[in-house]
């Protein structure tokens, strides 16, 4: 396979010029990107369990052929991300030769764990682009912005247009942190404290930004989060509520208030919270 992917572009280059490649229109949602790794690159697709890992690459370099393993075991919209992020690797770092190779075979494995973290991460990496070429070949911007435009934000809504792109709520909401021109984020919470978090740009252009949110801080028992892990949330979770801004950002002026909603995924029990600032989404 002939590379037409430079190893020193960007994902989002590499995302649009994937997208032409596989004559896929601007405004299509829906990748079917097993058919473009089994069809268009002609490869062995087989979902196995995989102890520790959310995909492996075993390939020969020539002529290009091989196998794609995928975890069987996590859900088709894990698996459908963890495809996309293979699909980088195999279009970009194995012909640039970024990936290890041994006696003509190729082998590259993903961890369960690193995958979808290049999303959170500002280290530029092989694993963090091929995360952040995943999210932008799966949720094309224009699509996902029209289904977004003009409706009441939350995670009743990032559901929706997941199903749509046939990926996780946590990728959506992701998505949707990172390309809002609202001021918004998506918050990881583990054992009540803010784990990680991935800012949009009308946010991070915040002045102080540096004092808004601070990993390892033990999160505000006020927020709509402690009041979940306290087993106080018994009512509908679809419903975004009002609080101060400043129990979730520390700079924020007096009086401010910001849009919080609580996201919960059984898969490896992760906690995230949205928030924004509903004048930004009305």
């Amino acid at each position: 396979m002939q590379t037409q992917f430079s190893s020193n572009a960007s994902p989002h280059d590499w995302a649009l010029r994937a997208r032409r490649l596989f004559e896929l229109s601007d405004d299509q949602a829906f990748v079917d990107v097993e058919r473009h790794i089994t069809l268009d690159l002609s490869l062995q697709l087989v979902r196995v369990p995989l102890p520790g890992l959310a995909g492996l690459l075993v390939l020969k370099r020539a002529p290009f052929d091989g196998t794609v393993f995928v975890q069987s075991e996590d859900p088709l919209e894990r698996q459908r991300f963890t495809l996309a992020h293979e699909l980088k690797h195999l279009l970009v770092d194995v012909p640039n030769g970024l990936v290890r190779e041994d006696d003509g075979v190729l082998f590259h494995s993903d961890a369960s764990e690193t995958i979808g973290a290049g999303l959170w991460s500002t280290v530029s990496n092989i694993e963090t682009s091929a995360d952040q070429f995943a999210s932008e070949f799966l949720l094309a911007q224009q699509p996902f912005t029209e289904m977004l435009d003009g409706k009441p934000m939350g995670v009743g809504l990032l559901g929706e247009v997941a199903k749509a792109f046939g990926v996780s709520v946590t990728a959506t909401a992701t998505r949707w942190a990172m390309c809002s021109e609202g001021r918004c984020a998506l918050l990881e919470i583990r054992e009540g404290r803010l784990y990680r978090f991935v800012v949009s740009p009308g946010l991070e252009a915040t002045p102080k930004r540096s004092r808004w949110l601070q990993v390892k801080a033990a999160i505000s028992d006020r927020t709509r989060s402690a009041a979940w892990l306290r087993g106080e949330l018994d009512f509908n979770l679809g419903a975004p509520t009002r609080i101060p801004a400043k129990e979730w950002l520390q700079g924020a002026a007096a009086g401010q208030e910001l849009c919080e909603e609580v996201l919960h995924v059984p898969l490896g029990d992760r906690l995230y919270a949205l928030i924004w600032f509903p004048e930004d989404f009305d």
